[in-house]
């Protein structure tokens, strides 16, 4: 009894023994699968913030990312817009360039065809010019052909009037080669000492005429012309003790004075330079007896009295006349041939 009781016992403890064993061995299990689940968990917790870490870093990548292509692009644009500008600035530039060569192109045209114009007006003035002189060169041809015809028949009617007159005339001297006689007293005396000094100066100057003027003072002729005018009345004038005449005071002159010597002159003509400062003197001469005696001197500025010198028949420059007693119709012509 006692060993099936002990064999029981044994049997029991032996039982016990190994359900503690076995609780040992679950609990053991058990506690390795929590430390395991903890381990795991553990590996999860690392693993998700690992994931979330990396998550967290491609984010930033990405976003770097990002901001590196906005920045190219936004540099990109600025290039590309800064080459847009440069290519319109050069095309601007090109623009204004053409612009300019066609303006100076336009320019120097035309200056070009206001110089032909300019050059065509000159030579069409020229050919008008020489065209005038020749035509004046041919009328004052006739004209001294005519005065020297005239001239040859009054100095045979002047030799014959001698003739005639010689026994009423006993102390008598002709003027000029006209043939106008008049008798000698004082006062004709002095007035025919300054006729001789201006016929002298005419001797040396008369050897060309009005044509043979040059150009250049043909044209300061022409300029002088275009001056104002003064307006033309009746009262005479007087420039260094010459008067001067036109065809408003000419017959007035001509009434007042017995003896008056008048010069038909151009203001272009060298020859009428010359004689100025002459005549002038023999004006200044016969000033203090002009009033007494009634002796003038005179001038005409013929290139602007046409009527006057188509009245008197002046074919050159200068050309001096001796009118006595106020007669407008046969005054006396001065050529310095003799006195």
């Amino acid at each position: 009894m006692c060993s099936s009781e002990e064999t029981l016992l044994s049997v029991v403890y032996g039982s016990q023994t190994e359900q503690s064993v076995e609780r040992q061995q679950r609990q053991q299990r058990q506690e390795s699968v929590e430390r395991q689940e903890s381990v795991e968990r553990q590996e999860s917790v690392e693993r998700q913030q690992r994931q979330q870490r990396q998550h967290r870093q491609q984010r930033q990548q990405r976003l770097q990312r990002l901001q590196r292509q906005q920045r190219q692009q936004s540099v990109e644009r600025q290039e590309r817009l800064q080459r847009q500008k440069r290519l319109q600035r050069q095309k601007r530039l090109q623009r204004q360039k053409r612009l300019q060569r066609q303006h100076s192109v336009e320019r120097q045209h035309s200056v070009e065809r206001q110089h032909s114009v300019e050059r065509q007006d000159s030579v069409e003035r020229q050919h008008s010019v020489e065209r005038q002189h020749s035509v004046e060169r041919q009328h004052s041809l006739e004209r001294q052909h005519s005065v020297e015809r005239q001239h040859s028949v009054e100095r045979q009617q002047c030799v014959e009037r001698q003739e005639r007159q010689h026994s009423v005339l006993p102390v008598a001297r002709t003027v000029c080669d006209e043939g106008f006689l008049f008798s000698i007293n004082i006062v004709t005396m002095r007035f025919c000492v300054v006729l001789a000094a201006v016929v002298l100066v005419l001797r040396v100057s008369w050897t060309q005429t009005a044509e043979d003027t040059s150009p250049e003072q043909t044209d300061a002729a022409e300029q002088e012309t275009d001056l104002e005018k003064k307006e033309k009345t009746t009262e005479i004038e007087e420039e260094k003790d010459v008067m001067v005449l036109h065809i408003n005071n000419f017959q007035r002159a001509l009434s007042k004075n017995k003896f008056l010597l008048v010069e038909f002159y151009a203001p272009w003509c060298g020859h009428c330079r010359q004689l100025e400062p002459v005549y002038a003197e023999a004006a200044r001469v016969l000033k203090g007896e002009r009033e007494e005696e009634g002796f003038s001197l005179a001038k005409v500025d013929a290139a602007e009295e046409n009527q006057l010198a188509e009245e008197f028949d002046v074919g050159s420059f200068p050309t001096i006349k001796l009118f006595t007693d106020g007669n407008r119709n046969n005054p006396v012509d001065f050529t310095g041939n003799n006195l």
